[in-house]
């Protein structure tokens, strides 16, 4: 071996978790959003020697062997054994090693690759790029490892129908895959949607949004049922006003901050996904609906939601008269109806 790529990052659980998470070298469950299938083709998971078959949701597949591993030094170490598409090198190596942060109980993260003499930069600049993505990947996996171990609702009523204790895993588990998966500063997260809606204009259907669901690392789980819970029409497709909306309220843009000007501007922002310094009365009327639908989620009220989408309706239509605003509001319109 001559060259080497070194990545790292600091992963928010204790070392002793993580590395229960990584020591059997499950890829599909390492990094669940670029592997999709780790099969053991020889020996035990732990064993030195054994060897899997990993899928790459690109369609690239390895064989991958087991050649180190040490529960004192929580290090582990694989070798390429065969590859198709064949590697352009003669032999790569990685290793995983897991160190303590003592003051803060999370983990240091490094992701080594040893390569063979013939690779090329190109090669080398690809692996430090997608190691990178690994490492975020691997440190939301082992966040939301446990998330939604339960028939997911597909709707609000199913939802109020829970039990209080599985109802409020339910809004848990949800807060905190919006809170570990997704930006939590709203430039960001408008950029995020923009590229979303850019390659979605016309919404997401199911098939699309299995693909959302891996590029925002959300769980498997949440790629089915989840699906018809955000599809509150019922039309197969959800926008990306509704999605932004939704994202919105779960990472705690409600009520709780509608004093702030910044965060109204900030928000409108957010909400123009169109960029014309208005918002429409449709996306005023999501916007709204989403804020009743998540005070009653909260507060555990039965929601009948013709009925809510009724009541929010004629709410807004008061606000619009007294407004003098026809069918859309600009940003100062929209800050008095934030503060209202």
């Amino acid at each position: 071996m001559s060259s080497r790529i070194i990545e790292s990052t600091v992963a928010d659980a204790p070392v002793e978790e993580l590395w229960a998470f990584v020591r059997e070298l499950d890829l599909a469950k390492i990094i669940p959003h670029i592997v999709s299938k780790s099969e053991l083709i020889h020996g035990l998971a732990d064993q030195i020697g054994s060897v899997r078959h990993v899928t790459f949701y690109d369609g690239t597949t390895w064989d991958v062997k087991l050649v180190e591993l040490s529960d004192y030094a929580h290090l582990l170490t694989y070798e390429l054994v065969t590859s198709e598409p064949p590697m352009v090198v003669s032999a790569l190596v990685n290793t995983i090693k897991l160190q303590n942060i003592t003051t803060t109980h999370q983990t240091f993260v490094e992701w080594r690759t040893d390569f063979s003499r013939d690779v090329s930069p190109a090669v080398l600049e690809d692996c430090r790029y997608k190691r990178r993505d690994m490492l975020v990947d691997l440190s939301r996996a082992v966040r939301i490892q446990n998330l939604f171990d339960y028939p997911m609702p597909t709707n609000v009523e199913e939802l109020h129908k829970l039990p209080p204790p599985q109802y409020n895993k339910f809004v848990s588990d949800l807060d905190t895959v919006y809170r570990v998966c997704l930006p939590h500063d709203l430039t960001e997260l408008a950029a995020l949607m923009n590229g979303i809606k850019a390659r979605y204009p016309r919404g997401i259907d199911p098939a699309q949004w299995t693909l959302v669901c891996r590029q925002l690392g959300f769980p498997k789980a949440m790629q089915g049922p989840f699906f018809q819970f955000l599809d509150l029409n019922k039309d197969g497709i959800i926008t990306v006003q509704e999605l932004t909306l939704r994202f919105l309220f779960n990472l705690g843009i409600d009520t709780d901050g509608v004093g702030s000007p910044t965060l109204c501007k900030t928000c409108f922002e957010l909400l123009d996904l169109d960029k014309s310094k208005k918002i429409s009365y449709a996306q005023l009327q999501d916007f709204a609906f989403f804020i009743a639908l998540r005070q009653a989620i909260r507060s555990h009220k039965p929601v009948v939601l013709g009925e809510m989408a009724q009541a929010v309706d004629a709410q807004l239509k008061e606000f619009m008269r007294q407004a003098g605003a026809k069918d859309s509001l600009t940003i100062r319109e929209f800050s008095t109806f934030w503060l209202e």
